[in-house]
């Protein structure tokens, strides 16, 4: 059935505008090396940063001493019985508080996160799973989006080992829409390559490393809906239950072969990756800074994929523009707006009346139809454009000059 958009109730509103560099969203900086005014201070362009924050806990990523807990063989400690316990639901402050109070006392949590990007421009963090050695927690992070940058504490403290699973997108989303950040950080993933396993998913180290076989059935469920159902908790549980002692396994593997450092070194770069607005992004696109949009151009990737004449480039250019426009105002993705093949429809067939436009596949949505005056305009405009750049340019032999017109008659 129908989600109502979570984003209605976040106490602060969306903002798609890139008015300004992002600005990261710490109140207090725990754990600090350096103080927070000097983290959020606004750094100049320099050759191929345009104007931006800096990542504020990066000098602490490279200078905090790990936990002697992840430099030593140690006995594997086995996961709690699934049987067991049930996950604890925290969706209000104070479940948040005891949560808080109980990962204060651990010496490794494990953590994943579990994302929504088709109804939202930039996507929103629905949950965030959390496992101690004791417990599973499952951690409303609509409802609790304004609080949970209090747990930086634990998040940011050296001593407290943040075991992830391939975390280089969870560390953008966790500042992007929480303000959190991660000293400490583990990665399973780099942990498995550094191994030379045959496969580096999650799901391959469950099955071999835990015995948990996996179904790849939720990995595109929507995490917005509330309550969860009983089988997409199990699979977001699933997702940390048995990290920690995977971690065991796999720190003590390393240490014997000597690949600890190169795996933690892996891991900081994971952890100073920094959100950016596409708009000051770095002109040279760079692992350490994640933007939506990479590209200069977007849409000639579109004319790539589906074929599209380069003389239509102008119209492809408008559509991709208007429905960039749209999904950042009404916070949709642009593929809720206007899904790629549409876009490469209305290029090819460039319907210029209403009916044209809302009869040309089944696929049209519900922006599309709503538009659907204004979008024929654009395209009749364009191809005018189109038409009158033609005729301006060199003359050519007769019978490419019919080709061409046919391809521009509508």
């Amino acid at each position: 059935g129908m989600v109502e958009k979570p984003q209605l109730k976040f106490k602060s509103p969306i903002d798609n505008s890139e008015s300004h560099p992002f600005i990261p969203l710490l109140k207090e900086k725990p754990n600090a090396l350096k103080p927070l005014s000097e983290s959020l201070r606004l750094v100049d362009d320099d050759e191929n940063n345009p104007s931006h924050y800096p990542h504020p806990y990066e000098y602490e990523i490279d200078h905090q001493e790990y936990s002697p807990e992840i430099l030593q063989i140690r006995e594997e400690i086995p996961s709690k019985s699934w049987d067991d316990s049930v996950p604890i639901w925290v969706d209000t402050s104070t479940e948040l508080e005891s949560m808080l109070e109980d990962l204060k006392n651990t010496k490794e949590i494990a953590v994943d996160l579990e994302h929504h990007d088709y109804r939202s421009y930039y996507g929103i963090v629905c949950l965030m799973q959390i496992s101690t050695r004791e417990r599973d927690y499952l951690v409303d992070t609509l409802k609790l989006r304004e609080n949970l940058h209090i747990l930086n504490e634990v998040f940011t403290n050296p001593s407290i080992v943040k075991v992830f699973h391939g975390a280089f997108m969870d560390i953008i989303w966790l500042q992007r829409d929480l303000g959190l950040y991660v000293v400490g950080l583990f990665d399973t993933y780099h942990a498995s390559k550094a191994i030379g396993l045959p496969r580096h998913s999650l799901a391959y180290l469950l099955e071999n490393f835990a015995n948990f076989k996996t179904s790849k059935k939720y990995q595109l469920a929507d995490w917005r809906i509330r309550p969860l159902s009983k089988p997409m908790t199990a699979a977001a549980r699933a997702d940390t239950h048995f990290l920690l002692n995977i971690y065991d396994q796999l720190r003590n593997k390393l240490i014997e072969s000597n690949k600890l450092a190169g795996v933690l070194y892996e891991s900081r770069n994971v952890a100073k990756r920094r959100f950016e607005y596409s708009k000051y992004r770095p002109l040279t696109p760079s692992s350490e800074v994640y933007s939506p949009i990479e590209k200069e151009s977007p849409w000639k990737i579109l004319m790539y994929q589906y074929n599209i004449p380069p003389e239509r480039e102008v119209l492809v250019r408008e559509l991709y523009q208007w429905r960039d426009l749209i999904a950042r105002r009404d916070d949709e993705s642009p593929r809720f707006v206007m899904p790629n093949q549409l876009l490469a429809a209305l290029v090819a067939y460039t319907p210029t009346d209403v009916i044209g436009v809302v009869s040309l596949t089944n696929g049209v949505t519900e922006h599309v139809r709503q538009n659907a005056k204004l979008l024929a305009n654009l395209i009749r405009d364009a191809l005018r454009n189109i038409k009158n750049t033609n005729e301006e340019a060199t003359p050519i032999p007769s019978s490419e000059t019919k080709a061409d017109g046919i391809l521009l008659e509508t």
